[in-house]
Protein backbone atom coordinates (compact mmCIF):
# COMPACT_ATOMS: atom_id res chain seq x y z
CA UNK A 1 0.00 0.00 0.00
CA UNK A 2 2.72 2.47 1.03
CA UNK A 3 4.99 1.63 -1.91
CA UNK A 4 2.09 1.91 -4.34
CA UNK A 5 1.28 5.40 -3.04
CA UNK A 6 4.95 6.41 -3.07
CA UNK A 7 5.36 5.25 -6.68
CA UNK A 8 2.96 8.03 -7.66
CA UNK A 9 4.93 10.74 -5.80
CA UNK A 10 7.94 11.96 -7.75
CA UNK A 11 9.61 13.95 -4.98
CA UNK A 12 11.02 11.51 -2.38
CA UNK A 13 10.87 14.21 0.31
CA UNK A 14 7.09 14.20 0.00
CA UNK A 15 6.82 10.42 0.47
CA UNK A 16 5.45 10.13 3.97
CA UNK A 17 3.56 7.50 5.92
CA UNK A 18 0.22 7.88 7.64
CA UNK A 19 -0.05 7.35 11.39
CA UNK A 20 -1.94 4.13 10.65
CA UNK A 21 1.13 2.89 8.70
CA UNK A 22 3.70 3.52 11.43
CA UNK A 23 5.40 0.16 10.91
CA UNK A 24 6.71 1.56 7.60
CA UNK A 25 8.10 4.76 9.13
CA UNK A 26 11.85 5.13 8.63
CA UNK A 27 14.67 7.63 8.52
CA UNK A 28 17.33 7.60 5.86
CA UNK A 29 20.39 9.34 7.22
CA UNK A 30 23.32 10.50 5.14
CA UNK A 31 26.76 11.55 6.28
CA UNK A 32 28.92 13.41 3.76
CA UNK A 33 32.70 13.40 3.68
CA UNK A 34 33.38 16.53 1.61
CA UNK A 35 37.17 16.16 1.19
CA UNK A 36 36.81 12.60 -0.11
CA UNK A 37 33.44 13.20 -1.87
CA UNK A 38 31.90 10.15 -0.16
CA UNK A 39 28.55 9.47 1.46
CA UNK A 40 27.53 7.05 4.17
CA UNK A 41 23.86 6.06 4.29
CA UNK A 42 22.26 4.74 7.45
CA UNK A 43 18.63 3.76 7.91
CA UNK A 44 16.47 3.60 11.01
CA UNK A 45 13.18 1.73 10.78
CA UNK A 46 10.02 2.32 12.86
CA UNK A 47 7.46 1.84 14.10
CA UNK A 48 6.97 5.55 14.55
CA UNK A 49 10.66 6.24 13.78
CA UNK A 50 10.07 9.99 13.60
CA UNK A 51 8.03 10.26 16.79
CA UNK A 52 9.74 7.90 19.23
CA UNK A 53 12.28 9.68 21.46
CA UNK A 54 14.34 6.47 21.73
CA UNK A 55 15.20 6.75 18.05
CA UNK A 56 16.49 10.29 18.54
CA UNK A 57 18.87 8.99 21.19
CA UNK A 58 19.86 6.15 18.88
CA UNK A 59 20.68 8.67 16.12
CA UNK A 60 23.13 10.41 18.46
CA UNK A 61 24.70 7.03 19.23
CA UNK A 62 25.06 6.31 15.49
CA UNK A 63 26.83 9.63 15.04
CA UNK A 64 29.32 8.97 17.84
CA UNK A 65 29.88 5.25 17.16
CA UNK A 66 29.73 5.15 13.34
CA UNK A 67 29.66 8.52 11.56
CA UNK A 68 32.44 10.30 13.48
CA UNK A 69 34.88 7.34 13.21
CA UNK A 70 34.02 7.02 9.50
CA UNK A 71 34.75 10.70 8.90
CA UNK A 72 38.02 10.40 10.84
CA UNK A 73 39.10 7.37 8.76
CA UNK A 74 38.94 4.96 11.71
CA UNK A 75 35.96 3.01 10.34
CA UNK A 76 35.91 1.53 6.85
CA UNK A 77 32.62 0.61 5.18
CA UNK A 78 31.78 -1.15 1.93
CA UNK A 79 32.15 1.26 -0.96
CA UNK A 80 30.76 -0.18 -4.18
CA UNK A 81 32.54 0.48 -7.48
CA UNK A 82 30.91 2.86 -9.93
CA UNK A 83 29.37 0.02 -11.96
CA UNK A 84 28.07 -1.92 -8.93
CA UNK A 85 24.62 -3.48 -9.26
CA UNK A 86 23.18 -5.39 -6.27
Amino acid sequence: MVLLRWSKIGDPFKRTVKDSESEHDLWLLYAQDLPENRYLMLSVFGPHAHKDSRFQSYIRTLKVDIVDPWLDGRLHCFEPPEDYEP
